[in-house]
Parts: C-alpha cells; structure tokens; sequence
C-alpha cells in the first residue's frame, strides 16, 4: 500500500467527524496540508460513491437469493 492509501482513511474520517460534530472544515483542511475544501470534497463524494456501489451490490445479492428461492 502506497503512502496515499493509508492517508486517504484518516483524513475521510476526520472529515465526517468534523461533519458530525460541528467543526469547520477548514480545521481539517488544515491538518491535512490540501490548498482546498474542493480537495477534500473529493474524499467525501469517494466514500458516497463506495457506499452507493456497495448497497446496489447487496441490492443485487438479495434479488438474485429471492429469484433462487422461487426456482
């Protein structure tokens, strides 16, 4: 795992924490040295994206086990 991978967790995480506890984004920004809040927009549309790949897939599963069922 590259340098990059390890750091993209931390800082998705520090950006919902953020969200969730009412602390400008501006103090992650920060922290994470990026020159912009467009930057980290990046990391929090990944992990929707992820997520929303990831409920389509279970989705999928389900419907598949259902249409088995009925064999």
């Amino acid at each position: 795992m590259r340098p990059h991978g390890i750091r993209h967790p931390g800082i998705t995480k520090a950006c919902r924490a953020a969200q969730a506890n009412g602390i400008d984004l501006e103090e992650v920004l920060d922290f994470s040295r990026h020159s912009s809040i467009e930057t980290l927009m990046i990391y929090r549309d990944r992990e929707r994206d992820i997520r929303d790949r990831l409920a389509q897939l279970f989705a999928d599963v389900q419907k598949t086990t259902e249409n088995i069922g009925h064999l």
